[in-house]
């Protein structure tokens, strides 16, 4: 079974397929404007997180690639870090928006990329050294999972949803996933079936699971993105 300090085959060969796939500009998963669910439940995601006022809601993307998302969550008023493998996709990102950064590469576990205008943090490294990376005491308000879930294996999910909840302890948290379902059993590999029901075997009993809505994935028609949010049971 992987840990997060010792990766098996599977992983890194993935690892190193999803940074070639940006380098071969294959990335059909991007989307050109920022997710509908965020609109639509903008008032869900974002209001009434009580957060201290010497602070902004802090929020992560994992596997973030080069996400308007991280933008839209940054003009909202929050401050926001990303996880993502492939440096280009990072590099794209602040070119597409016209945003300038600073590059730190005193870590050898990451390259981070920190906007100069707007709370944005972009950590290039795998997504299952997040504790490492951020350290353990590293905890978000809001998690916005779109389609990570769905690019890992079911054992690497396991490992990547141990990580996560380590940053979520705090009360009032939210994760947003969104997911893909789709019954064509001929599809093997990533993206992967995700329906509510594995979603809820993978997290267990701590958190309460509820369907926001569902859209069909414009770029792939059998695809349906279901929209989950989680919280802490009280």
């Amino acid at each position: 079974m992987m840990d997060t300090t010792d990766i098996d085959e599977e992983h890194t060969n993935k690892l190193e397929a999803w940074k070639m796939n940006w380098v071969e500009h294959h990335f059909p998963w991007h989307m050109s404007e920022v997710n509908q669910c965020l609109q639509q439940y903008k008032t869900r995601i974002l209001d009434d997180i009580p957060i201290d006022s010497n602070r902004n809601t802090k929020v992560c993307l994992p596997m973030c690639g080069k996400a308007l998302e991280l933008l839209w969550f940054a003009q909202q008023g929050c401050e926001v870090i990303g996880i993502e493998i492939s440096e280009i996709a990072v590099k794209d990102f602040f070119k597409d928006n016209k945003l300038e950064y600073l590059i730190d590469k005193s870590n050898e576990l990451y390259i981070l990329y920190r906007c100069k205008t707007l709370k944005i943090s972009l950590y290039v490294c795998d997504v299952l050294l997040i504790n490492r990376v951020l350290g353990d005491d590293c905890q978000f308000d809001i998690v916005f999972d779109r389609h990570a879930l769905g690019a890992l294996s079911e054992g690497e999910r396991k490992v990547y949803w141990k990580c996560l909840e380590k940053t979520m302890s705090s009360p009032d948290v939210r994760y947003i996933t969104v997911c893909l379902e789709y019954d064509k059993p001929d599809h093997k590999g990533a993206p992967y079936n995700t329906p509510k029901s594995h979603l809820q075997h993978i997290i267990g009993d701590k958190f309460l699971l509820e369907e926001l809505g569902r859209f069909h994935f414009v770029k792939i028609p059998w695809y349906c993105e279901e929209v989950m949010h989680l919280a802490l049971r009280k």
